[in-house]
């Protein structure tokens, strides 16, 4: 490798700018390329473009520039090249040359062209991942959801890397033994070998003890059988009856779901934990149908509905 690269020292460059300039020339390299293979790529594309593109991109690089915004860069080399045309972000609402928005339709199915530029793209995406099961990240301009290779196109790496963890732990969910993690800010899981035999699940990833039997937090202190007693010895204390049951544990109404979900207080608006969907407790219409259109998308008999809150 030479000395310098456009005008910097190779130890100087970072990997995330090098990336963004080789995108912007749809040059092909892998995903976890190491910072030698697109210092080559560098080089190589250094001799290929005119000075005044070269320019631009020396401008942009150094670490603390005053121009480091990616917009800066693509703005630059397209009026250098040529390219003009402006398109307005329906998200960050700039107005951005056509370079930055996808060149086709998000997903196959969307109806719409894009006018979310890349950027907003994969923000929109990230902010997605951990927060809605893994086959439920949606196009930021519809409600089309978006296949899987779209995703790896667009999310960062580290949001991708997330998001392929938990479609693999989707694809674990009915094995035998399997279990999910309840630890907080934890959607890891695994199979647990012992399964009922020695029922304290420990986390690979975050460490948190979780009961397998039970499928909660590991109760301290007791055993399977104390923490069985204790509770039952509660719910008497308390008159259980089947009446108390239904009114406070119910299933995700998710169909692709079911998981039994407790209500110890709080509002109605819950979020199942082990798929993340969205749903009123009450009557359990879906949460995203809600905002949609309004309250009058309860049940008539849920006491959120419209005709009721008059």
């Amino acid at each position: 490798l030479p000395k310098q690269i456009f005008g910097i020292k190779c130890v100087q460059h970072r990997v995330y700018k090098m990336s963004t300039v080789l995108k912007y020339y749809k040059k092909q390299f892998h995903p976890r390329a190491t910072k030698y293979q697109l210092l080559r790529l560098f080089v190589k594309l250094e001799a290929e473009i005119t000075d005044a593109e070269g320019a631009a991109i020396r401008q942009w690089l150094p670490e603390y520039s005053t121009y480091d915004r990616v917009e800066h860069l693509m703005s630059q080399l397209n009026n250098v090249r040529g390219i003009l045309p402006k398109l307005d972000c329906c998200v960050c609402m700039d107005s951005l040359d056509a370079e930055l928005f996808p060149q086709q339709k998000i997903t196959p199915l969307c109806n719409h062209e894009p006018t979310v530029c890349r950027s907003c793209l994969t923000k929109t995406i990230d902010t997605q991942v951990p927060e809605v099961a893994w086959d439920q990240v949606q196009c930021p301009e519809c409600s089309e959801t978006l296949p899987y290779d779209v995703v790896k196109e667009w999310a960062s790496l580290e949001a991708f890397e997330r998001y392929d963890q938990k479609s693999l732990l989707a694809a674990f969910r009915d094995m035998p033994n399997f279990a999910m993690c309840l630890g907080p800010r934890c959607d890891s899981g695994q199979i647990h070998e012992t399964g009922d035999a020695q029922p304290i699940m420990t986390c690979t990833t975050c460490h948190f003890k979780t009961c397998f039997t039970h499928k909660m937090p590991w109760h301290s202190g007791q055993t399977c059988a104390e923490y069985d007693a204790y509770r039952q010895e509660r719910m008497d204390q308390e008159a259980a009856s089947e009446k108390l049951i239904a009114s406070t544990t119910k299933k995700c109404p998710n169909p692709r779901c079911g998981h039994g979900i407790e209500k110890s207080g709080g509002c109605d608006h819950m979020t199942c934990k082990q798929c993340r969907y969205q749903f009123c407790y009450v009557c359990l219409a879906a949460w995203k149908v809600i905002m949609r259109e309004g309250n009058t998308a309860h049940a008539q008999e849920c006491k959120y509905h419209s005709d009721r809150l008059n």
